[in-house]
């Protein structure tokens, strides 16, 4: 596999070649046999185009960032609705004593 791999690999019993973790990109894979006459045959190349894991493209990342703000516009919302819902409580609170208070004052 070039850039990979540029060492010729001898042929052996196993006619398989593996390469484990290979990086998003494009390769290409040189091959040649040896025939049992002890001819070796021409060399072939195959392109290999590897993509991007679904998980890391850019329509990925715009989804993540959709999320992100989505995440925080709840919280923001959430946060806020408690945050009224405090202050009307409060607001109950303070005209009830003041109310008491004008009244106790008027006597």
């Amino acid at each position: 596999m070039e850039g990979i791999d540029d060492e010729w690999q001898l042929s052996n019993k196993n006619p398989f070649r593996e390469f484990a973790s290979l990086s998003p990109g494009n390769y290409k894979f040189r091959v040649r046999s040896i025939l049992p006459s002890g001819i070796t045959t021409q060399e072939e190349v195959f392109h290999i185009k590897i993509k991007n894991y679904w998980y890391a493209n850019n329509y990925a990342y715009a989804l993540y960032f959709l999320i992100l703000l989505a995440i925080i516009t709840i919280i923001i919302k959430t946060r806020t609705s408690l945050l009224v819902m405090e202050r009307d409580s409060l607001e109950k609170l303070v005209n009830e004593r003041t109310g008491t208070l004008s009244r106790s004052t008027k006597s």
